[in-house]
């Protein structure tokens, strides 16, 4: 029996050790799988580091797939397809008649006849000027597509610079709050601050650190948004935006000017090869058999159909109306649209100067200097009570670090100005 709980003993321990070795395989494994995992998706990131906006806007239009392309369309034609239309107005046409006499010396009629509806040289003159419209109505698309990126860039950019400057804020705080606890905390332990002002200043050093924690989670979701738009790891050291800044809007070469204006001028091409005015000429073939009592009569025979009058003449009043129609509501549309550009680009100017004056303030006279000393003022009173110290020393920081939050809200602000007068990165 004891040889029997030995042999079994011994069998529990090989099973356990097994089982052991089993999880740390499986643990190794499980290891190895997630930094693969992690090595795939750092690789599907590039870590080059753009030089400015410019390098990381062409990556992220590398990145996103092409919205418009001057050499494909939304419908292809097939190559068949592609050639008939430049001649054919509608598909062919075959009719068939069969017509039986009921007299036993009556003729019997047959008749076979194909159609080819052919495009007037009016006709094909507008449908040429219509492919030639669609290589510019695609450029003008492509330049909107780059401005479009240009300002989702930028305000991306200007949204990672507030909050970087707001995470070193914080962290300034949880530093200096941290030293203010840690003095505080040497001063109730020598029985010379009350319990009380300690709590007060831990409570406050929990709260910097949660501000700190959402600062921190702000860039680092910045900090994806900036990988998956662009595919770059590292943001530019700088915008690289030129120095000078649009005086007015460029309202004539806006790329939302440009494309609305290719756009209509793509729709009156469209409505106007379309129009039912334009007739097209028929070349018709046709076979006819008549079968008589005696005899058998065979007919083949060539038609040509050919509109008598000029395109102007039978230009009708629907098409006429339809194209004054869209070309005021094109001019309604583009004089809302610039009277709302200017409106923005006006107020972004006046909050720019704004800006500027309030900044010019700060570094004109001594008041950031001065809060180095207040701050060393505030940390030796004993008279201000604990709650209001913290605070102040708290407005201190802030003010410390509010001429650089207006640099970066200035920066925005010419960024904005460019991207509303037009131009891209």
């Amino acid at each position: 029996m004891s040889e029997m709980a030995s042999s079994d003993h011994n069998a529990d321990m090989l099973a356990n050790k097994a089982l052991r070795s089993g999880m740390k395989v499986s643990q190794r494994f499980g290891l190895l799988f997630g930094v693969l995992w992690c090595c795939a998706r750092a690789a599907a990131v590039d870590a080059a580091t753009p030089a400015d906006l410019v390098e990381a806007l062409d990556a992220a239009l590398l990145r996103q797939p092409e919205a418009m392309n001057a050499s494909d369309s939304l419908y292809p034609l097939s190559s068949g397809d592609a050639q008939d239309t430049r001649w054919l107005a509608a598909p062919p046409t075959l009719s068939a008649i069969y017509a039986a006499s009921d007299r036993s010396w009556g003729t019997d009629e047959t008749e076979v006849a194909v159609s080819l509806p052919l495009q007037s040289p009016e006709h094909r003159r507008r449908n040429e000027r219509l492919r030639a419209i669609d290589p510019e109505l695609a450029e003008a698309g492509q330049a909107l597509r780059r401005w479009q990126f240009s300002g989702w860039l930028r305000d991306l950019y200007a949204r990672h610079q507030r909050a970087v400057l707001a995470r070193d804020l914080a962290e300034r705080e949880v530093a200096a709050l941290e030293d203010f606890a840690t003095q505080a905390s040497a001063q109730a332990d020598a029985g010379s601050l009350p319990p009380y002002d300690l709590w007060v200043i831990r409570q406050e050093l929990r709260a910097a650190r949660a501000r700190l924690a959402q600062q921190q989670a702000a860039v680092a979701g910045l900090d994806r948004s900036y990988a998956s738009f662009t595919g770059l790891a590292a943001w530019p050291a700088a915008a690289g935006e030129p120095s000078m800044l649009p005086m007015n809007p460029h309202y004539a070469e806006h790329p939302q000017a440009r494309f609305m204006e290719a756009n209509q001028t793509q729709a009156l091409a469209a409505l106007r090869a379309g129009s039912a005015s334009l007739t097209p000429w028929s070349v018709g073939l046709i076979g006819r058999e008549f079968s008589m009592a005696n005899s058998v009569e065979r007919q083949y025979g060539v038609t040509l159909n050919i509109p008598i009058g000029g395109v102007d003449a039978n230009e009708s009043v629907s098409v006429r109306s339809s194209e004054r129609a869209m070309r005021h509501q094109y001019l309604l549309q583009v004089d809302s649209w610039r009277a709302d550009l200017r409106q923005r680009f006006s107020d972004l100017r006046a909050e720019r100067e704004a800006l500027l004056a309030e900044r010019a303030l700060l570094l004109a006279d001594d008041a950031v200097r001065d809060l180095g000393r207040q701050l060393e003022t505030l940390q030796l009173s004993a008279e201000i009570p604990i709650e209001n110290k913290v605070q102040r020393r708290l407005t201190l920081l802030r003010a410390r670090s509010r001429p650089d939050v207006l640099a970066v809200e200035i920066a925005a602000a010419e960024a904005q100005l460019r991207q509303l007068a037009g131009d891209s990165l």
